[in-house]
This record gives C-alpha cells, sequence and structure tokens, in this order.
C-alpha cells in the first residue's frame, strides 16, 4: 500500500500549470511596470498591473513545484506592492494597505525577508500621507528591524521613511538623526534584489535628498535654510537622471519643499518659481502625494501676514490647481488578495 502511495505521487511529481518561460515572461512584465511607475501616469499602467496581479494568483491556485510557487509568491508581492501604491496615488488608502498586506504575505511565502521590509516600507508611506505619522514611524522601524543585515536601497528608504515620520511628529532631533543614519547605509549598500527589479523597487540617491528635504521642511523656519538645500539638490540630482531614473512625484515633492523653505526665508516670488512647475501637471499626474504636498505649500503661506501680490497670486494659482487633482474609477475596491 505504501509503495504504491508512492507511486501515485510520482505520478503527480513535477507537475506545474505554469512553465519557465511563463515565469520569465511575468518578471520582465514585473520589472518593466516597476521602472516605468515613477515617470508615467498611473492610469496608463492600471490595466497592466491589474492584469499581472490576477493572472500570478491564477497560477498559485494551480498546481507547481514548491520552487516554481517560491518564484510566484515573489512575482505576486511584487505585483501586489506595486498595486498599493497606485491605489495610495488614486487616494484609497483601505485598499492601499490591502495590496501592501498582500505584498508582506507573499514575501513571508517566498522567505523574501527584504520584500517583506519594503512592503513595511510601503505601508509607512501609505500611513505617513493619511496623517498618521507615529504608526508610519512604527511601520518603518518594523521593516528596519526586520532585516537587520539588509544593505540593499531598501534600507535607506526605511530609514529615511522613519525620519520623515518623525518629523512630522515634531521630533526633529530624532529625525536629523535618522537621516544621518539612512547617509550612513548607502555607504556601505550594495545592490539586492529588490534593487534589480529597479524603478518603485530602488531607492537612489535624488530619493534619498527629496526625503531629507520633506522630513526638514516639518521643522518650518528652524530648518528652513537646510530645507531649501536637500530639495535644491534633489532637483539637481533628477535634473541629471536619466529618463528612467527620474520620478515625477518625487520632483513635484522636492519642489514643494522648496517653496515651503523659501517662504520661510520670506522669498514667496522664489517660492512661486519653485513650485510653478508643480501646478502646471497634467491631471493624469496629480496623485495623492503631489496634491497632499501642494496643500502643505498652501498652509504655509497662509502663515505669512503680508504676503503682497506674489502672495495672492500663488494662492490663487494653488486653489485652481486643487479644483482638478487626478480623478479616475478605482478598479481596485475588490482587492484579491491570497
Amino acid at each position: 500500500m505504501c509503495a504504491e502511495k508512492a507511486r501515485g505521487f510520482l505520478s503527480g511529481a513535477g507537475q506545474s500549470n505554469v512553465g519557465r518561460a511563463q515565469i520569465e515572461e511575468l518578471a520582465d512584465d514585473i520589472k518593466a511596470l516597476a521602472i516605468d511607475y515613477p515617470v508615467k501616469p498611473v492610469e496608463d499602467l492600471i490595466p497592466e498591473l491589474a492584469r499581472t496581479q490576477i493572472e500570478i494568483f491564477d497560477y498559485l491556485r494551480g498546481k507547481q513545484p514548491p520552487l516554481v510557487s517560491i518564484d510566484l509568491h515573489l512575482l505576486a508581492g511584487v505585483a501586489s506592492g506595486l498595486l498599493a501604491k497606485a491605489s495610495h496615488d488614486l487616494r484609497n488608502p483601505r485598499e492601499a494597505m490591502t495590496h501592501a498586506r498582500t505584498a508582506a504575505e507573499c514575501a513571508s511565502l517566498a522567505g523574501h525577508p527584504g520584500l517583506q521590509a519594503w512592503a513595511e516600507g510601503m505601508r509607512s508611506m501609505i500611513e505617513y500621507w493619511t496623517n498618521q505619522y507615529s504608526q508610519a514611524a512604527r511601520s518603518a522601524r518594523r521593516g528596519i528591524e526586520l532585516t537587520p543585515g539588509n544593505r540593499g536601497s531598501s534600507a535607506i528608504w526605511l530609514a529615511s521613511s522613519e525620519a520623515r515620520a518623525l518629523a512630522a511628529q515634531g521630533r526633529i532631533t530624532e529625525a536629523k538623526a535618522a537621516i544621518e543614519a539612512a547617509d550612513r547605509i548607502r555607504e556601505v549598500s550594495f545592490p539586492d534584489t529588490l534593487d534589480e527589479i529597479g524603478g518603485l523597487f530602488s531607492f537612489s540617491p535624488a530619493r534619498g535628498l527629496y526625503y531629507a528635504a520633506d522630513a526638514l521642511a516639518r521643522g518650518r523656519k528652524d530648518c528652513a535654510t537646510e530645507t531649501e538645500e536637500f530639495a535644491s539638490r534633489a532637483l539637481a540630482a533628477y535634473s541629471s537622471a536619466s529618463p528612467e531614473n527620474r520620478s515625477f512625484g518625487d520632483e513635484a515633492g522636492s519642489r514643494c519643499d522648496l517653496a515651503i523653505a523659501r517662504i520661510h526665508l520670506g522669498n514667496i516670488e522664489g517660492a512661486a518659481e519653485a513650485i510653478q512647475p508643480v501646478l502646471e501637471l497634467p491631471r493624469p499626474m496629480r496623485i495623492h502625494g503631489i496634491v497632499a504636498s501642494v496643500e502643505e505649500v498652501e498652509k504655509t503661506l497662509s502663515t505669512i501676514p503680508h504676503q503682497g501680490r506674489a502672495g495672492k497670486s500663488l494662492s490663487d494659482e494653488i486653489v485652481e490647481f486643487r479644483r482638478c487633482p487626478l480623478s479616475i474609477e478605482n478598479p481596485f475596491t475588490d482587492a484579491k488578495v491570497l
């Protein structure tokens, strides 16, 4: 009887509903989407993002050898991470968090602590932009603790995310320490499997400068000079980057931080010049983070008692910008979860 059971097992062992070529095609699709994400409007990417996630989940519901399942779970985690960012950009934090949790679960099933940590970074981002700053700091810290030996660029992202969340709570000294920690990690970092995917899964030096500026902007006038320096350096780094290494969202955020710094320094004309390209972005590129950053500029401007003509003009332009945010039908309401 035992021998018959063994023969029955052997007859099905190695069978798979997905071949190596299909896995490689899916990996290529995922990499292309990750690279395209920071530089293209989210509505252009949604159909392919949704199709890819569904296809991977459909394969996982079938039968494949364990090593193939590991590959599929890793791809599912990356796809879900991209969908978390897409839902966040569409101002749907609940759906975004569902996809982030799915990314973390898939990463766990794939045995990939680096992606698990990255998923915590995505959770921190979602929480930060919904004003849940203490939760955002905790999520970033969990990601850091998940992979103490991780020296890929996602470790830099987690430290930078923690800095931004701490600064939003008014803990500027701790935020500066976290920025310094991110710099130390970068000095010893080397590319990991997520960096090899690239795009949204790689944390470039330019992006690090933007996060530092975003954190220090919370220090208002006391940190205005430092904020202006980091934001200017971020924009200079992005302007010299290759097209595929740019990020319209992070560049817009850097411009908003530069505008905030200049308002605190009494240079409203310079602030208007800094933010003008953001206010001219077409509607499909007005994602949640950009609109929220513009609102921070508006709040800062409102604290200035004598704005003059330049301040009034800038305020009117911001009001007009906010009237036309990105608004498309959200396809992620019924999020697929393993």
